[in-house]
């Protein structure tokens, strides 16, 4: 878990969902490789203070801390590599945007855009239905707003 006194809320954090929720097996080997990256995620030649976890056995979440060093194109070059070399070992799609993920019931759904606005329509999701927002960029908005309700998100114009 990413501690809120470890990062500056202006941190930068990236956020990749998969297609479908990880076995146990699967969330150990990918954390092993997580923290080994991490451990020697550099940038300009500069160590990262930098930490990279998985939530909800979907999320692989990276965060470096703003006030230390930032990431130059270079190193987010290499945590994406290892994102896609994950993705080609577990055979996931981390990089398909039109995967929603939200919480109904206590219980995450991932379904498509297309599967999203069907649900819509019928009513199976509402407003108040909570998802990920995967496109916020910084520690502060990830610890405020990565789950809201949809009405909050670019997926309210759905209704």
């Amino acid at each position: 878990m990413i501690s809120a006194d470890s990062f500056s809320s202006e941190s930068p954090i990236w956020i990749y969902q998969s297609d479908r929720v990880f076995t146990d097996v699967e969330c150990e080997q990918i954390t092993k490789e997580l923290k080994s990256f991490v451990t020697q995620w550099t940038s300009h030649g500069q160590t990262l203070k930098a930490e990279a976890h998985i939530f909800h056995k979907i999320f692989i979440v990276f965060i470096v801390e703003s006030t230390v060093e930032l990431p130059s194109g270079c190193s987010i070059d290499s945590s994406v590599h290892l994102v896609k070399e994950l993705e080609k070992s577990l055979r996931v799609d981390f990089f398909n945007r039109l995967n929603i993920c939200y919480r109904s019931d206590d219980h995450l759904y991932i379904h498509s855009l297309t599967e999203i606005k069907k649900a819509a329509k019928i009513g199976t999701i509402t407003y108040e239905t909570t998802m990920f927002d995967n496109s916020i960029q910084t520690f502060g908005k990830w610890l405020d707003g990565w789950e809201k309700p949809i009405g909050e998100t670019w997926l309210k114009k759905i209704f």
